[in-house]
């Protein structure tokens, strides 16, 4: 067994020995080496692949009171023994090759130096903004060890969702795992907290923020970073506007290409060697300075040192640029439209990804199916080709080190994951789309996701989180699906269980959306009575139910229970699931209609009598005869009063409470014969052999 120490060493063994991918030793022996030290340093990282259980086709039933359900859901459990230690929490690490833009470090440093000190690094995309950001937050950490710095991905309400969920683990925060919590007042109030430390928040790719500074009913979700004399924040965005809905006009920082000496130290860094030529000059320049399209093509050149001059490379981009093929072309407008896509960005990845088909065609494929993915965290469970039964698959180790040693990817911090630029994903996919491959690659991804992603209901929540942003990538490229529906609508399934199961607020509104995706999918493909048709109906109704929707829930219920009674017939373990689940759901509005009848029209008025029948016949459904009774009672009082005992209304009510009171008394008689029965065994063997 490893010491700590050991295994740090091991962990630093394992990322020194991408040093060695320029000795010429072949590439999959060395990223294997490299895998193999990780998981020695960091124990086994196979995850449990859960594929569902015999059920997972079956709207389940709620079997917990329809009227009080809301009240004895999952409590968030006791404080932990002891508060959470603050942490470096970065997905990155820092990158060895920075530079010094002094200027930018130095106007990042001063505005947060200030309490509740708040800025936007505002440009391009590729000019380094991430970069920046990242730089600061390990300088901070080096002169603040015991302060929170904290990562949050903004690109999205389901990255931000999962950002802050990941916070409130790392925070230990109290009623973190209460369904019913508002997680994001929760961070609020965990982060105004001063007992819990000084804390820095970044903001990264807080670009199409709609969803962050709207108002709903339970306020805007930005407010849960608040602004305290504790607290500082960075937002990297590459839309002023959205930056300025954040911060003050004053904190926005403009982040530009760089001059040429700092880009003349980056590619010096990149290439490893003293650049100060004429050749490299030129090449910055073509490059238009951009941080991202140097370090492309540093990259390229180091790969290819033994057949590359910088001459070669610049006549080729110069070649590619003219040329029809070139992605930037009058053919390809939406990439072109793209305010971010550089030039020199996009040609500098096509020059090293043509490069790769032609000499490694598996790892130009693999890029083709991460860029399907959300790019912010990319898990290898997802996008290996390890599955139960098979051998570990050295060529995919090496198509990974392909990757990475060109740029196209980064590596998380703890080696689980990887990610990609933007521009580099929106090349990617512009260039599967192009070439006619895009399906192809779609079913590989619904493949895997279908397999990795398990049922909510019989695996660890944290795998369907971890999987959850994918899906919701997935939801959007039902376009290009063609071998691979059945994957497409159980992903969507699955995706949006989990979200019921774990969420409130935005991941309810996307269990509602994917659900009714996949329903609506079904309906097309299998038919609008099929089996697994009438599941997702049902499972929707229990997601509208789950947002306080019981007028939806209860109109999708009753379709649903209409056409199993059609398919299965009325006593049907399912048709009956779906039958309870509707008396439920119809109660429970019949009980919100009745109290709003007493209120407004009286007791004893008739449109209230009426409710309170419904209701002594919704409890009886539901098997609850005793307040059956009680409530139907209730009625032949009123209807005597109202009506006289010999009305025909007040005749039913009173033959109704007979049929209750009847069932009620069958069911206590039953009971207590159980009972005896349990008794008469204990007292023959008290041991209860």
């Amino acid at each position: 067994m490893l010491l700590v120490s050991d295994s740090a060493l091991v962990a630093r063994l394992a990322r020194a020995l991408q040093e060695v991918l320029h000795s010429g030793e072949p590439v999959e022996q060395i990223a294997q080496l490299r895998r193999q030290a990780l998981r020695v340093a960091h124990g086994s990282t196979d995850v449990e692949d859960g594929l569902g259980d015999a059920d997972a086709g079956v709207d389940q039933p709620d079997h917990r009171d329809a009227f009080h359900a809301r009240h004895d859901r999952e409590s968030g459990g006791d404080p932990p023994a002891t508060p959470a230690k603050p942490r470096l929490h970065l997905p990155f690490r820092r990158d060895p090759h920075f530079v010094e833009r002094v200027g930018l470090t130095e106007q990042i440093a001063r505005r947060l130096s200030a309490p509740s000190g708040r800025a936007a690094l505002v440009g391009l995309g590729g000019v380094g903004k991430s970069q920046l950001a990242i730089e600061h937050c390990y300088r901070y950490h080096d002169v603040h060890a015991d302060r929170w710095v904290l990562w949050i991905y903004a690109s999205s309400a389901t990255r931000f969702a999962q950002s802050v969920r990941e916070i409130a683990s790392l925070g230990k925060i109290r009623g973190r795992d209460d369904v019913n919590a508002d997680i994001y007042q929760l961070l609020r109030a965990w982060l105004l907290d001063s007992e819990n430390g000084h804390w820095l928040v970044v903001l990264d790719n807080a670009d199409d923020i709609d969803y962050l500074v709207d108002r709903s009913e339970s306020g805007r979700l930005i407010d849960c970073i608040p602004t305290c004399p504790h607290g500082a924040m960075i937002v990297t965005s590459r839309n002023r506007r959205a930056a300025r809905r954040l911060v003050e006009e004053h904190d926005t920082i403009d982040v530009d290409r760089m001059d040429e000496a700092d880009a003349m130290t980056l590619v010096a860094r990149k290439l490893r060697r003293i650049t100060d030529t004429a050749g490299h000059r030129q090449l910055v320049g073509a490059l238009e300075y951009m941080p991202l399209a140097i370090t492309q093509a540093a990259a390229f050149l180091q790969q290819s040192r033994r057949k590359y001059t910088i001459e070669r490379y610049m006549e080729d981009l110069e070649r590619l640029d003219a040329s029809e093929g070139a992605l930037l072309d009058r053919d390809h407008g939406d990439l072109r439209r793209d305010p971010d896509a550089s030039n020199s960005i996009i040609l500098t990845w096509q020059i090293s990804f043509e490069h790769i088909r032609r000499t490694r065609r598996s790892a130009a494929d693999l890029l083709s199916l991460m860029c399907l993915c959300d790019r912010n965290s990319v898990p290898e469970l997802l996008i290996s080709p390890q599955r139960e039964g098979e051998s570990e698959d050295a060529g995919f180790e090496g198509d990974l080190s392909v990757l990475l040693e060109f740029s196209f990817i980064i590596e998380s911090s703890d080696d689980s994951a990887f990610e990609m630029h933007r521009l580099v994903q929106l090349a990617t996919r512009k260039w599967s789309l192009s070439r006619g491959e895009m399906g192809m690659h779609v079913d590989r991804l619904l493949v895997s996701l279908d397999q990795t992603m398990p049922w909510v209901e019989h695996a660890k929540v944290s795998v369907c989180e971890m999987l959850f942003p994918h899906a919701r990538s997935a939801m959007e490229l039902t376009a290009h699906v063609s071998s691979s529906l059945k994957e497409w609508r159980d992903v969507m399934d699955k995706a949006a269980r989990y979200a019921s199961y774990k969420g409130s607020g935005i991941l309810l509104h996307q269990a509602i959306e994917m659900g009714e995706r996949c329903w609506e999918a079904k309906k097309r493909q299998l038919g609008e009575e099929h089996r697994e048709t009438l599941v997702s109906m049902g499972q929707l109704a229990r997601y509208y139910d789950r947002l306080g929707d019981s007028r939806k829930a209860a109109e999708m219920g009753e379709r649903c229970w209409e056409a199993r009674k059609r398919q299965l017939g009325e006593e049907h373990p399912h048709t009956l699931v779906s039958m309870s689940n509707l008396a439920g759901k119809a109660a429970e509005m019949e009980e919100r209609c009745w109290e709003a009848k007493k209120r407004q029209l009286g007791e004893e008025h008739r449109e209230t009598l009426v409710s309170m029948g419904h209701l002594a016949g919704y409890y009886d459904r539901l098997g609850d005869s005793r307040k059956a009774a009680e409530m139907g009672e209730r009625c032949w009082e009123v209807s005597k009063r109202q009506r006289g005992e010999d009305h025909p209304h007040t005749m039913i009510y009173k033959n109704n409470i007979a049929r209750y009171q009847n069932q009620s008394t069958r069911e206590d008689l039953k009971t207590r014969a159980d009972s005896n029965r349990s008794v008469n065994s204990m007292r023959r063997d008290p041991n209860g052999h």
